[in-house]
């Protein structure tokens, strides 16, 4: 890898979500990169780049010629319904979904060197006919750019 393609390992996020057969039994799932997102009536996450870091202790000894980097990741996973205790719910169940997908693929299929989930917070609020539910998983990703 000459540089880090960021928007690359948010899609490899996505695609490891895709291909995890309970996050796409969803019904009506939505999984978006880098969009804004006004609150759906269906179950969507939303794949966003949060910061980037390159720890000194983590760089390697060949004199310039990689990076380490650690790249933070954060997913909002949302759920809608018109009962508060089913938005937090289904909430739970996606996020444990999307948790779970990406434990089983910590490089993303190649495209970094380890993920680790780092927590998130909660959010719950009521519109005019429900409420949307909403959790961050926050990942970060063990990167390599090498000259």
């Amino acid at each position: 890898m000459a540089r880090v393609d960021y928007y690359a390992l948010e899609t490899a996020v996505k695609t490891a979500l895709e291909a995890d057969a309970a996050v796409v039994a969803t019904a009506g799932l939505v999984i978006l990169v880098e969009e804004e997102v006004s609150m759906h009536r269906v179950p969507v996450v939303v794949i966003t780049l949060a910061s980037r870091a390159a720890p000194d202790e983590l760089q390697p000894l060949r004199a310039g010629k990689g990076t380490r980097f650690l790249v933070e990741l954060v997913l909002f996973v949302y759920f809608y319904a018109l009962d508060v205790s089913e938005a937090a719910r289904q909430r739970d169940d996606l996020v444990g979904k999307v948790e779970i997908a990406l434990m089983n693929d910590r490089t993303l299929g190649g495209a970094c060197n380890y993920l680790y989930l780092t927590g998130g917070t909660f959010v719950t609020a009521r519109d005019e006919s429900g409420f949307n539910s909403g959790a961050e998983v926050r990942v970060t990703v063990d990167v390599t750019a090498t000259a």
